[in-house]
């Protein structure tokens, strides 16, 4: 079996399409499921770059209400599991363009350039170079 299992018009489109220069296109063969591997390191990183930062604090409510001496929960569990779901198909997405269309993820890396240039520069997280057994438990 060819490499793409398309015969007659969809190989003479799928061979046009790639010819003209969209590489950008995906045969859906190749991207119909997001592998397991894939989806676990999604799922770590949104965990890890995301999550566990000041949207937890918004979401667990660690705000008080100076009226109502309450804690604040501006994010439902509802909306979060909405935001992490969003996140995390993203992220996956962008791994599988990385590893499979590197062509199609710089693209969009590119593109993404122009609304992040006057962002602050990264700064490394200490924490996450230690020992994983050096970390405290839980601070993930």
């Amino acid at each position: 079996m060819s490499e793409y299992p398309y015969r007659g018009t969809q190989a003479r489109v799928l061979a046009y399409v790639l010819k003209i220069g969209h590489a950008l296109y995906i045969p859906a063969i190749e991207m119909n499921k997001i592998p397991q591997r894939t989806a676990l390191e999604a799922k770590a990183l949104v965990l890890l770059a995301f999550r566990n930062g000041p949207i937890e604090n918004i979401h667990s409510g660690h705000k008080i209400c100076p009226t109502c001496k309450t804690h604040l929960n501006r994010i439902s569990d509802v909306e979060m599991k909405e935001i992490m779901i969003f996140a995390v198909d993203r992220v996956a997405t962008l791994i599988m363009l990385r590893e499979k269309n590197v062509d199609r993820y710089e693209t969009l890396v590119l593109r993404a350039l122009d609304y992040v240039r006057g962002w602050d520069d990264p700064v490394i997280v200490r924490e996450y170079l230690r020992p994983y057994r050096q970390m405290h438990e839980g601070s993930l």
